[in-house]
């Protein structure tokens, strides 16, 4: 009799407990790994995110270099009736840095904020995004701006605000520019807004 009593298992009380000790473990578990996943996935979104933001700059510095090398080799930009027009990096850039416009008392355009999801309309005229068509072209969309249904890309949650400075043609020549906001606003795995933006000062040729 009293060699059965010292083996006797585990109440069920004790197997209850340890049941219980072990799913709070299993439940804290996936808890962390579940946060660590959706952090690591943000991150690669903003790096995703990034990219696209330098992609718009690069563009904007392309089209702008055509220009200068436009002017500089006697080129012929296309008017806006001629055929290619659209198309036409130099062409672009004329119309991106308003070059038609002399308004002398032009007072300058004011800085978007930088933590907005405000999508531009089709009546901002100084809000755009740069984008290749299928041929490999470098094409200025100007139609209003969409909300991101996912990641931003050009045109869907991600666009450019030009923003001339004050007294931007009143500037003496050889230091006129314009900056550049370029923006981006979606929504990540946790339905959390975020933001990221970037600013492009370019010199503007005369």
């Amino acid at each position: 009799m009293l060699q059965l009593d010292r083996e006797r298992g585990d109440t069920i009380i004790e197997v209850i407990l340890a049941c219980s000790i072990l799913a709070l473990i299993t439940v804290a578990g996936f808890s962390i790994m579940q946060r660590a996943s959706a952090s690591a996935y943000d991150a690669l979104e903003r790096s995703q995110v990034r990219l696209e933001l330098n992609r718009q700059n690069e563009l904007l510095n392309y089209l702008r270099d055509a220009y200068i090398t436009a002017e500089v080799t006697g080129q012929q930009i296309p008017a806006s009736s001629d055929v290619g027009y659209a198309t036409n990096p130099a062409a672009i850039w004329q119309r991106i840095s308003d070059r038609l416009t002399t308004n002398a008392s032009d007072t300058g355009t004011a800085a978007p904020g930088l933590n907005t999801c405000t999508i531009p309309s089709s009546s901002d005229k100084d809000s755009f995004y740069i984008t290749r068509n299928g041929s490999n072209e470098v094409i200025v969309g100007t139609a209003a701006i969409v909300a991101a249904t996912g990641l931003p890309e050009p045109g869907k949650g991600l666009w450019v605000k030009r923003v001339k400075p004050s007294g931007y043609n009143a500037m003496n020549a050889k230091r006129r520019y314009m900056d550049f906001y370029i923006l981006s606003c979606w929504q990540t795995t946790s339905a959390a807004i975020q933001y990221m933006s970037s600013i492009a000062r370019i010199y503007v040729p005369e």
